[in-house]
């Protein structure tokens, strides 16, 4: 996904350190929940980028039921609440689905925000400053602030694609 690695980039300009899910290893001696577990402990936030794709994936919904139970989730809406909304629920998708029906806070990406666009522009900006807000303990009235880690501040990024 594109806006994934536009993301991570410009919160590497602001020093914001990024763990991408391509990150964690997944070979047979490495568990990726305890893997996932270890960098959402020391992670101030984990963004959970809402796309159609991501109530479809098991270990995507439940990383967001443990970012939500731990006070670090911060969404962004990928796709409209709307078509998200619209999926049909299974047999793990239904904190995802709730979070979403219920109105849940998020940053919204604009109809017309396609790559190279000056509202994709504005929009992964807006995105980038709010993480940057909520990792830093800025401003921001999303969730509550996490303690600072020791390795220093990171955001755990949580896609689904």
């Amino acid at each position: 996904m594109p806006f994934i690695a536009d993301l991570t980039e410009l919160l590497a300009v602001m020093a914001i350190k990024s763990l991408l899910q391509k990150d964690i290893r997944t070979d047979e001696d490495n568990a990726w929940e305890s893997q996932w577990l270890r960098f959402a402990r020391l992670a101030k936030k984990i963004v959970c980028l809402l796309s159609v794709d991501y109530p479809e994936s098991k270990p995507c919904c439940r990383e967001f039921g443990a970012a939500e139970k731990m006070g670090k989730s911060m969404v962004v809406y990928v796709h409209s609440p709307e078509a998200i909304e619209a999926l049909d629920v299974n047999n793990f998708n239904g904190a995802v689905l709730f979070y979403v029906m219920n109105g849940g806070q998020g940053i919204l990406r604009p109809a017309d925000a396609e790559a190279g666009t000056n509202a994709y522009e504005a929009f992964l900006q807006r995105a980038a400053e709010s993480i940057y807000k909520a990792v830093r303990g800025l401003a921001w009235t999303g969730g509550t602030i996490a303690r600072v880690s020791r390795l220093g501040r990171l955001s755990l990024m949580n896609s689904c694609q």
